[in-house]
């Protein structure tokens, strides 16, 4: 009976992980991911999952980088500091996004403090 259970776990998570993915959501889809390996660590499908989802992560995090540089230094710092805090969302680590993230806050604080 608990074998049945874990089979079951183990395939809803793969669905998840799979339906992560398609929907671009890296994080999610590493998480399900993840959980399947920790019933199952040879489960191919879940390292193949595992592994495209942190090469499409980090292939986001570059153009939200890109396009957050690109609306910065258009002075456009609402939409800039959304494109930083994305990236933040998928990788919380991400050194340009974290310095970006706070000079744009200073920045604006700055402008609140002047009106």
């Amino acid at each position: 009976m608990n074998k049945i259970k874990i089979t079951k776990e183990k395939q809803l998570n793969l669905r998840l992980a799979k339906k992560a993915l398609k929907n671009a959501r890296y994080i999610e889809s590493i998480k399900y991911a993840n959980k399947v390996l920790n019933i199952d660590h040879k489960n191919t499908k879940a390292k193949e999952i595992k592994r495209v989802a942190n090469i499409e992560s980090k292939k986001r995090v570059t153009e939200l980088i890109i396009i957050g540089k690109r609306q910065y230094n258009n002075k456009n710092l609402d939409k800039a500091n959304q494109s930083f805090k994305e990236a933040l969302d998928i990788d919380p680590h991400n050194n340009t996004s974290l310095i970006y993230a706070k000079k744009i806050h200073r920045q604006l604080d700055t402008i609140k403090s002047l009106q």
